[in-house]
């Protein structure tokens, strides 16, 4: 039995991150506006190497607007709070706020990418590639008539629409992928990125506050992060376990549903990823959202010139819902049932309205989490 092994190598084309889920905390950190960083500090070495600070943790109002780390250190006499340091975090442009950051996911301290999350992306494109969505719209349609009864019944939906096309999930044809994990990088691969949500209202673009919709990028809310910077290399495994075997015993059985599904699958998912990016042209040209217009077309042209065993993808925190569903022809029928099982939470006229954009220097900058994957057979 053959078992198709690869390298797989990812580059980074805007600012990518998988959240570990916590946030690092504004008391964690020191600003230095003078040299552009931010300092992750090491708390428990604080702890461990000075008593003063120890006696003066607690009396520390952490959520005063006005607290700054750096202030209350060199006030019980810890002047050299650089040798505290965890990591820095460099900003080239971001407009930070002293505030929590969105953690990257880490292991042994070290950032990296999970390869679930890679083989989730990979999976939504090549689902979209079988053109199976009337399957999704059926299971949506079943789920939001009993979405009162259902406990997360937006998962209930995926799950029931997966069944559908693949049948249980020992006769996905996924469990033939398997991706590893990335290895871990260092710190100095990552950068700190002000993220804004952007929102379209009566027909213009709009950026969210907490208090509503402003037509200034400079007053709208800040959702901070870090993650790894455009250019980055990430190495990791990919293999198609038995694939050649499956393929050709037990067919009449269907002993591995739509098993061509995993197969050839660079070009599949260059073709469904050409179609995203139209879609995007369109809808930032729509909205006269000109830098992001632009960002969209060099990926496009980027595309065209891909070499046979690469392809680009989007993954990760804040991609938005078009990269993770497997429908591409969003209609008002299915909007309505959307609204259903998520509650309310959804527009009639436009979805998905919002975009979640990186800002830089004031200005629009990049989306999130776009990468560029090359394979290499082992």
């Amino acid at each position: 039995m053959k078992i198709k092994k690869f390298r797989y190598e990812m580059e980074i084309i805007s600012p990518t991150v998988v959240t570990s889920g916590n946030n690092i905390n504004g008391f964690e950190l020191i600003y230095d506006r003078r040299n552009d960083k931010v300092y992750v500090m090491n708390i428990m070495k604080l702890i461990k190497n000075s008593r003063r600070y120890i006696d003066a943790f607690f009396t520390f109002d952490y959520n005063s607007r006005d607290f700054r780390l750096e202030n209350k250190l060199k006030e019980i006499g810890i002047n050299n709070y650089l040798n505290y340091v965890k990591y820095e975090l460099s900003l080239n442009g971001t407009s930070f706020k002293p505030n929590s950051i969105k953690e990257i996911t880490k292991t042994s301290g070290k950032p990296y990418i999970p390869g679930s999350t890679i083989k989730g992306a990979i999976r939504s494109s090549l689902t979209r590639v079988l053109n199976r969505e009337n399957d999704y719209k059926i299971s949506l349609d079943e789920t939001a008539r009993r979405s009162n009864e259902i406990r997360n019944p937006e998962k209930q939906a995926d799950n029931k629409a997966e069944e559908r096309i693949f049948g249980s999930p020992n006769n996905s044809p996924f469990r033939l992928l398997r991706i590893s994990d990335t290895e871990t990088k260092d710190y100095s691969d990552l950068e700190l990125y002000d993220v804004k949500v952007m929102n379209i209202c009566n027909n213009r673009v709009k950026w969210y506050t907490r208090s509503g919709n402003v037509d200034n990028i400079e007053g709208a809310t800040s959702i901070y992060v870090e993650a790894f910077k455009e250019g980055t290399i990430l190495k990791g495994q990919l293999s198609q376990g038995f694939f050649e075997t499956f393929k050709n015993i037990n067919i009449a059985k269907r002993e591995i549903e739509s098993i061509d599904t995993v197969e050839g699958i660079v070009n599949k998912i260059r073709n469904d990823i050409d179609l995203y990016i139209d879609k995007e042209i369109e809808f930032y040209s729509n909205y006269h959202v000109d830098e992001l217009v632009s960002f969209y077309r060099k990926l496009k042209s980027m595309q065209q010139q891909l070499r046979p065993n690469e392809f680009i993808i989007q993954i990760g925190f804040s991609t938005g819902y078009l990269p993770k569903t497997v429908v591409r022809n969003i209609d008002s029928r299915f909007i309505i049932k959307l609204q259903q099982i998520y509650r309310g939470r959804i527009y009639n006229d436009l979805f998905p309205k919002t975009r979640k954009i990186i800002i830089k220097n004031g200005k629009i900058y990049k989306p999130l989490g776009w990468v560029k994957i090359r394979l290499i057979e082992s």
